[in-house]
């Protein structure tokens, strides 16, 4: 099963991961992920996107078409992926169908304002773990360090974020339902809640 996780920053899309792949065996394919992997174990095409990432330039696309082409074909990946965060453009989206028959997009639709609490109310620690205000009684992680509030978790640096999605990824959602392919489902609720849904629309 290939699968597509769509939806705007803080969506929940990440959250899904270990779900699909404890019930479906999917692995996790981010982009980001895929990119620093490469770029450290200095492969030829980690090393071209490294020169782009140092002259401040994004990693074009036909690049990151590459490095994703190859990770699908790792024997890690022969049950199935779900692209998270990919493809983000309407070009991503047509070269992304030349290398791989997409089976269903799943589209994580909520609420901005929802978005908006949920990703500056985030906090994040240095081991990994993030966890929301509201949940949090001393911002100490179970580690033993404070928990942090990420630059990119500000309002000021959310609404931009937003505002990309709605002008470069939104298109996708025309684009999968042209093919039949999109289903929409209710972002807002626990995370196991939600997955119950993708599980039906899947089985």
């Amino acid at each position: 099963m290939k699968l597509i996780i769509l939806g705007a920053p803080g969506s929940g899309k990440g959250s899904q991961a270990p779900h699909l792949n404890r019930e479906y065996g999917l692995v996790h394919l981010a982009t980001g992920d895929i990119l620093r992997k490469n770029i450290k174990e200095e492969t030829p095409l980690g090393l071209e996107a490294k020169e782009f990432i140092d002259n401040g330039k994004l990693v074009p696309d036909e690049i990151v078409i590459k490095l994703v082409e190859q990770r699908i074909s790792e024997k890690e990946c022969e049950k199935g992926v779900f692209f998270d965060g990919f493809p983000r453009t309407l070009s991503q989206a047509e070269q992304l169908d030349k290398i791989v028959k997409i089976d269903k997009v799943i589209y994580l639709e909520v609420d901005f304002s929802i978005l908006l609490k949920r990703i500056t109310g985030r906090r994040s620690c240095v081991c990994g773990r993030t966890e929301h205000i509201k949940r949090l009684k001393d911002n100490k992680c179970e580690c033993g360090k404070t928990y942090y509030q990420r630059d990119d978790d500000t309002e000021e640096m959310v609404k931009p974020r937003l505002e990309t999605f709605l002008s470069q990824t939104a298109p996708l959602i025309d684009y999968y339902k042209k093919q039949g392919k999109l289903i929409t489902i209710n972002g807002d609720g626990e995370v196991g809640d939600i997955f119950e849904v993708i599980k039906e629309v899947l089985n």
